[in-house]
């Protein structure tokens, strides 16, 4: 498609494939925002279920300790401020996904575009990124962004919450280019 060809002298430019389908190099990086690549949330676990969960946040004041997780990779007890808003989360098992229509505005949230409602929303409206939930009473990190094959459904404020930190998918990946 050309991205790595098609691109100004600033390193800056799309490729010539299908519109919403061909990535996009920003300065050199190929799909920076919202493409090609998850990446971590680091200090944010997603605890329980609907009845008793909540969001474990890495602590404001600095004082948490990112490095100091249990055997699930889940931040120990003084390390993190629990959220108010409880996560969406599916059946035991299940997982809710959608379109984000609402997010939190929790304080402790905030800037974190971690939604509250994904009903009624699409590609078109509303946060028009995709959101997946953990699943209920499995405890899980986060996720930001997707890769470009998704579209419409994998923006910068597209988050997956679905799957543990060692989860791997084989057309989930990244390169760097022209660095």
């Amino acid at each position: 498609d050309s991205a790595n060809t098609n691109i100004g002298i600033n390193g800056t430019g799309t490729g010539t494939g299908t519109d919403g389908l061909t990535p996009t190099v920003y300065r050199g990086y190929e799909n920076i925002l919202g493409g090609n690549v998850w990446e971590f949330i680091d200090g944010w676990n997603a605890i329980g279920d609907a009845a008793t969960g909540k969001y474990h946040i890495i602590r404001r004041d600095g004082l948490g300790n990112i490095n100091d997780i249990d055997g699930n990779g889940m931040l120990n007890a003084g390390n993190y401020e629990a959220s108010v808003a409880v996560p969406l989360t599916g059946t035991p098992g299940n997982f809710v996904l959608g379109y984000t229509t609402d997010i939190e505005h929790e304080n402790l949230l905030a800037f974190l575009f971690i939604p509250s409602n994904v009903t009624g929303g699409s590609g078109a409206t509303y946060l028009c990124d995709w959101f997946y939930s953990h699943k209920n009473g499995i405890n899980n990190s986060l996720r930001a962004f997707g890769y470009w094959h998704y579209a419409d459904s994998a923006g910068v404020g597209h988050r997956s919450a679905y799957g543990v930190v060692t989860y791997s998918y084989p057309d989930s990946s990244a390169r760097l280019e022209f660095v």
